[in-house]
C-alpha cells in the first residue's frame, strides 16, 4: 500500500490501455473521495486501477474495465489521494548538511 501512496500520479499514464485480460486477478481498483492527478487534462478522479505496484488507469469506476474490472478496494473511500513527492536532484554532501 505504501507503494501506491508514494507513487506520483503525475508521472503515470492516465489513460487506459487495453490488454488481453490475462492479469485481471492482480488488478485492484482503489476508490477515493478524490484523487488529485496533477494532470491538467484530468485534474481529479475518483478511482485508480493498480496492478503489481503500477498505475494502469485513473478516472471513474470504469477505468479498469479494459482489464476485466479487477477487485474494488474502498479503504480510501473518504480520503483524498495526492501524488507523492520525490526529490530527484539532491547532491549527497549538500543534502547531508540540510536541516529539517
Amino acid at each position: 500500500m505504501a507503494d501506491l501512496i508514494g507513487m506520483s500520479l503525475a508521472q503515470s499514464p492516465l489513460k487506459s490501455f487495453q490488454t488481453d485480460g490475462a492479469d485481471v486477478p492482480n488488478t485492484t481498483v482503489f476508490a477515493a473521495k478524490a484523487i488529485l492527478t496533477m494532470d491538467p487534462n484530468c485534474p481529479t478522479a475518483t478511482h485508480v486501477a493498480v496492478r503489481d505496484g503500477k498505475i494502469l488507469a485513473v478516472g471513474d469506476r470504469s477505468c479498469a474495465d479494459p482489464w476485466g474490472g479487477g477487485k474494488t478496494d474502498d479503504r480510501f473511500g473518504e480520503a483524498v489521494i495526492v501524488p507523492g513527492l520525490v526529490e530527484g536532484h539532491s547532491h549527497l554532501m549538500e543534502g547531508g548538511l540540510w536541516r529539517c
